[in-house]
């Protein structure tokens, strides 16, 4: 079983420069881990499918050591699949839910063998051959996966990449930021990035990040997540990126951020509410703002978050 598990691995690898984000997918967990964003980035949820990188490469990897470590003979289609998604499917990694049937059809097997040879209660053990079969087990099996994907995207999140499918975007907000001509770029919060593209003509001048987190690569995204968490090198980074205002939630992941902000001497031009919460549009305090300032800013405090 080492054996086979080592040339399963060495396949995985293999497998993962065929595609443009393999070995992306093969180092992600592991050089996030250290940096805490392993946990924002696996929070990120859709009704019933986990979005998000880090996830789609567990459950594969998932598929890859019960196949490895099944006690039953390996055969060509116990690898094939999840090879196929190694090498063609791991830029489409947003599918979790079809991932997880890839790991459903390479466990299976080993999963019956080990369940036809539990010895239970006498009533139980006389169900066990029909259960077994594969035309009870399988649709049974698919079914048991839906479910506990559905049940998944309805955990409570705190992770500030969480889609919602009631989004209320900042209609009220994004009307000042068009007539008052707020300077840009503008940081965001993530799941509003959909809207401003649409909403205004200049969409990719508007948001500076959206829900495609494959698009904008790994090094971006972690830079995005530093400015948000407001990490010591918050500020070198909206530099860097050129961020002259900020329309973002008056929630306690972005607390931090936005007092940092108000320290800095930025300047609040704008408060409105979406789906029941707080906007906040601040902008730098440069000339380029002066007009801007004098006409709209206001004091404004940002209370801290409440103990977790």
């Amino acid at each position: 079983r080492a054996v086979l598990t080592a040339q399963t691995l060495a396949l995985v690898v293999g497998a993962s420069f065929l595609n443009a984000y393999g070995w992306e997918q093969v180092v992600y967990p592991f050089r996030y881990a250290a940096d805490s964003a392993l946990t924002d980035f696996n929070l990120e949820w859709e009704p019933t499918v986990l979005v998000d990188e880090v996830g789609f490469a567990l459950v594969l990897a998932v598929g890859f050591i019960g196949t490895a470590l099944s006690a039953r003979p390996r055969e060509l289609r116990d690898l094939i699949l999840p090879l196929a998604f190694a090498a063609f499917g791991l830029s489409a990694r947003r599918h979790v839910g079809l991932a997880s049937l890839v790991v459903l059809a390479t466990t299976f097997p080993a999963a019956l063998d080990a369940f036809r040879n539990w010895d239970p209660v006498p009533r139980v053990r006389q169900l066990i051959p029909r259960f077994t079969q594969p035309r009870f087990a399988t649709p049974l099996a698919i079914v048991s996966v839906i479910a506990v994907h559905a049940g998944l995207g309805r955990l409570p999140h705190r992770s500030v990449f969480a889609l919602d499918p009631g989004l209320e975007p900042p209609i009220e907000a994004s009307q000042f930021i068009e007539d008052e001509d707020v300077p840009r770029p503008l940081l965001n919060q993530y799941r509003w990035g959909s809207f401003l593209l649409y909403r205004f003509a200049e969409g990719e001048a508007v948001a500076f990040v959206d829900g495609r987190n494959d698009l904008y690569g790994s090094e971006f995204m972690r830079d995005y997540l530093a400015i948000l968490e407001g990490r010591q090198n918050y500020r070198e980074l909206l530099d860097h990126y050129g961020v002259q205002s900020v329309l973002l939630e008056l929630n306690e992941t972005n607390w931090r951020l936005l007092r940092l902000l108000i320290d800095d001497g930025w300047v609040c031009v704008h408060t409105s509410r979406a789906s029941g919460a707080g906007v906040i549009v601040l902008t730098r305090n440069t000339d380029r703002a002066r007009t801007l300032i004098e006409r709209f800013g206001r004091p404004i405090k940002i209370p801290p978050p409440p103990p977790r």
